[in-house]
């Protein structure tokens, strides 16, 4: 490209990885994490090269660079940027991902990231007058609210069929009408002045559910839901029927682009999961009323030993994506002995009480043989035992 458009280019946006310590992206062709000394350095070296090219193609007369970042290296991602363009105007915005704060053990809950704008010669901040998500005469599109399964349909859960009001000026939902039997019709529902009732209709005029309920959980990333099923999460959150509310759209996700609509689906879901949750459970806090409502129990040994082997397998790639995730799981009963049943990797003192099968260690606990049949779990397994 910087041969093609030098100083041609009027914008580029730039979604670095952020340097967190996952396993999503390389230096070298080896995976960073957080316990390489050299991780910022590395990053730091990864960016200039970048930025490098990006200034060559940058309009110098009228261009921005946005660039988003959150606080693991948004200090020395400023320091690069004074130093590569100091004839321009940088700004750093916050901007809100998580209003209800995405828990971390011992720290402060995360509610926001950072957008650096770095703008050249005789750029413009223009404000958008009356911006809005929804402009009149649009459709509103209900399909990720709706169950899509064929076997979803109103009469297998008649608690999931109720009306949704909508004021026809704003796109809000003013009120979550209650559940209403299969045998009455919806048409027969009382409306609301200047309101239209939804209910969960698909174009062909088939009856479905609303995936949003008081048993419905969300997931903080689509990873969870794609990870653990409708099944595993009622175990974990310890909640009869419990289902996930989306499969491919998060909560982070929907909280950056559509505040109205995260708003509403906390209100009446029963709550939200992010991975620390899942792991090791926690206190759910009705934030409106500051009291305690339910706690979440989290991955139990009981869990563990009803999983079958081949999810097991990929629960355990899972967990070694991320240094954090290992670490989360070390006194955690999360892996199977040669009995079967669910043991963890080390004591409270921190030393190891789970070793891998071999003659001469009669006596001692050891990994439950079928799980050493996949080279990822073997590899989690070699990671606990340093």
């Amino acid at each position: 490209m910087e041969y093609l458009y030098p100083q041609k280019v009027d914008c580029i946006y730039i979604d670095p990885p952020y340097n967190t310590g996952a396993r999503d992206w390389k230096y070298n062709n080896d995976y960073v994490d957080s316990s390489d000394s050299y991780r910022h350095s590395k990053w730091l070296s990864m960016m200039q090269k970048r930025l490098k090219i990006a200034k060559r193609i940058l309009n110098p007369n009228d261009s921005v660079l946005i660039v988003t970042i959150d606080e693991k290296e948004y200090l020395h991602l400023g320091c690069l940027l004074e130093e590569m363009f100091p004839e321009a105007n940088i700004q750093m915005v916050s901007t809100l991902t998580a209003r209800s704060g995405a828990a971390r053990f011992n720290s402060f809950s995360r509610v926001n990231e950072f957008i650096y704008f770095v703008m050249n010669g005789n750029y413009t901040i223009t404000p958008i007058e009356n911006a809005n998500y929804q402009q009149e005469g649009d459709d509103i599109h209900w399909r990720s609210f709706r169950r899509g399964n064929p076997a979803n349909i109103r009469t297998s859960r008649p608690s999931q069929f109720y009306p949704l009001y909508i004021d026809k000026n704003t796109y809000k939902i003013v009120k979550v009408g209650e559940p209403i039997t299969p045998e009455v019709d919806r048409f027969s529902v009382s409306k609301m002045e200047n309101c239209e009732t939804v209910f969960p209709v698909r174009d062909d005029g088939t009856e479905m559910l609303w995936s949003v309920t008081p048993n419905a959980c969300w997931a903080a990333v689509p990873q969870l839901a794609e990870l653990f099923t409708d099944e595993q999460l009622a175990d974990i959150c310890e909640i009869p029927e419990a289902h996930w509310v989306f499969v491919s759209m998060g909560r982070d996700e929907i909280q950056r682009g559509n505040k109205a609509l995260a708003s509403y689906i906390d209100e009446i879901t029963n709550t939200w999961l992010d991975e620390n949750v899942i792991i090791s459970g926690r206190t759910v806090w009705d934030s409106s009323y500051r009291k305690r409502t339910k706690s979440i129990k989290g991955i139990s040994a009981g869990f563990i030993e009803k999983q079958p082997i081949t999810w097991l397998h990929v629960f355990y790639k899972w967990l070694s994506e991320t240094t954090k995730r290992t670490d989360s799981i070390k006194e955690m009963p999360v892996f199977l002995d040669q009995d079967r049943k669910a043991v963890a990797a080390f004591d409270s003192s921190e030393h190891l009480i789970l070793f891998f099968p071999d003659k001469d260690l009669s006596g001692y606990t050891t990994v439950y043989s079928e799980l050493l049949t996949d080279k990822g779990t073997c590899c989690i397994f070699g990671e606990n035992r340093h």
